[in-house]
C-alpha cells in the first residue's frame, strides 16, 4: 500500500487534576520542559523531553487511567538510551520506582515509575 503521508509523532495525553502541579513534578523530578501553559487560569500544558512530548488537561472529575485497567500497568513506554544513568537521575529525584531496572524476556532493561497523579511510566532500554 502506497503512503504519501508520513506520521512524525505522537504526544500522550494525560488527564490530571492541577496541571501546573503535574508540568512540575515532569520538569522537577523527570527532566522534562515545559513549552507553555493555555488558559487564564492554565487549563492545559504541553511538556517533552527528547522527542517524547506529553500534553496535560486539567479536569475536576475522577480520573480513570489506562492502568487502571491492566494486570501490568503502563499508561507510556518511553524508549531510552543510557538506562543506568536514567536509573540514576531518577533516584536522586526521587521519583516513585515500582519496579526496576529489570531485564525483560523480550530483551529490554526496562523502569516502572509512578508519577504523582498515579500514571504509570515504563522506560525501556
Amino acid at each position: 500500500m502506497e503512503r504519501d503521508s508520513k506520521f512524525l509523532k505522537s504526544a500522550a495525553h494525560f488527564l490530571v487534576p492541577d496541571v501546573i502541579k503535574a508540568s512540575e513534578f515532569y520538569r522537577d523530578k523527570l527532566g522534562f520542559d515545559i513549552l507553555g501553559y493555555f488558559g487564564d487560569p492554565p487549563i492545559f500544558v504541553m511538556v517533552s523531553r527528547g522527542n517524547i512530548e506529553i500534553h496535560m488537561s486539567q479536569i475536576k472529575s475522577a480520573i480513570k487511567k489506562a492502568s487502571d485497567f491492566q494486570s501490568l500497568p503502563c499508561d507510556l513506554y518511553i524508549w531510552v538510551t543510557e538506562i543506568d544513568a536514567l536509573h540514576q537521575e531518577l533516584k536522586k529525584n526521587n521519583v516513585e520506582i515500582l519496579e526496576g531496572p529489570v531485564q525483560r524476556v523480550y530483551d529490554c532493561i526496562e523502569i516502572v515509575v509512578k508519577d504523582l497523579n498515579g500514571y504509570v511510566l515504563v522506560f525501556g532500554g
